[in-house]
């Protein structure tokens, strides 16, 4: 994509390119690996949404995903680059590539929808992958605030053989009640722990986080990580699993 074309649409624009870019299949699908520090190896990727107008070059999600949110869209997207993770694994799985599981946004818009998990599992199931190679992400401010539904619906989730990663941890203000509550099998510490000076008051709050979720015998991923520096800090505090520019932009 040529970036001198590139322009970004407001909310009428994006509106009216939305079921063009469905048709044409415009959105892509772009993964993030994420790394075990201590053994170099990749864990796992997250898959995230890139918007490729054919006139305007890529659109920013930060742009046209709360444009989906508030106008319905969100959860037609969600099931769209659900199928196309599950197209690309099926397509790894038949040429024999070794398989990392697979992290996929929930917004709160498709678990309050309906029929999303339904939905999601009909997809899963017409191209025959193992739902051991998905985690559902769920971010924290879907789950305050609405806990006994959303207790429910982890526990649907976890019926199914799915292991559910809550995102953004500690960009909320009930990251502990909502653990209480939830029972989460990985933690995703939210980048903002992750600017300015290593250590400091942002690392004794991160230090708390990681003991507390070992102690709770959860995993941490660490997302946000760029340099060297954050990743061996991240280390010497007992959190070897990291995502970022450090190792991979998403691609």
């Amino acid at each position: 994509m040529d970036n001198s074309k590139r322009y970004f649409m407001n909310k009428n624009e994006i509106l009216e390119n939305t079921e063009q870019a469905f048709e044409e299949e415009q959105f892509l699908v772009y993964f993030q690996p994420q790394y075990n520090y201590t053994s170099k190896k990749i864990i796992g990727a997250e898959a995230l949404v890139r918007w490729f107008h054919p006139l305007y070059g890529m659109q920013s999600p930060g742009d046209f995903i709360p444009v989906y949110e508030s106008s319905g869209y969100i959860t037609r997207l969600d099931l769209y680059v659900f199928e196309k993770i599950c197209a690309f694994l099926r397509k790894s799985i038949d040429k024999n590539v070794r398989i990392v599981p697979i992290s996929f946004n929930v917004s709160r818009y498709d678990v309050y929808g309906g029929n999303f998990i339904e939905d999601m599992e009909a997809i899963r199931k017409r191209y025959d992958i193992p739902v051991t190679y998905f985690r559902i992400e769920i971010t924290e401010s879907s789950l305050v605030g609405g806990n006994e539904y959303m207790i429910r619906i982890v526990e649907s989730l976890h019926s199914l053989g799915y292991v559910v990663e809550m995102d953004d941890f500690g960009s909320g203000y009930s990251s502990l009640n909502v653990l209480k509550d939830v029972e989460v099998d990985i933690i995703k510490l939210d980048m903002i722990f992750m600017r300015g000076k290593i250590g400091g008051r942002g690392g004794i709050i991160i230090n708390s986080i990681i003991k507390m979720a070992n102690w709770l015998g959860t995993p941490v991923i660490a997302e946000g990580v760029e340099t060297i520096d954050q990743a061996e800090y991240l280390q010497s505090i007992g959190c070897n699993y990291i995502q970022g520019y450090l190792f991979s932009k998403p691609v």
